[in-house]
């Protein structure tokens, strides 16, 4: 059996924030986002926990 080699190469730009910053349009600053993304953090992970237990007691 042979095996290949290969690389693959990803360029990334030196300072990827100021690349990618114009994407995604919002309206809210970084505090707002931030807040944001920690909410839905913490509903997801209390979600899972919910799903967790009731597999368990199955």
């Amino acid at each position: 059996m042979m095996l290949e080699r290969f690389f693959v190469g990803i360029p990334v730009p030196k300072d990827p924030l100021a690349k990618t910053s114009g994407i995604i349009k919002t309206d809210l600053n970084v505090r707002e986002l931030k807040e944001l993304a920690e909410k839905e953090a913490e509903k997801d992970a209390l979600e899972r926990y919910q799903r967790r237990q009731h597999a368990d007691r199955k």
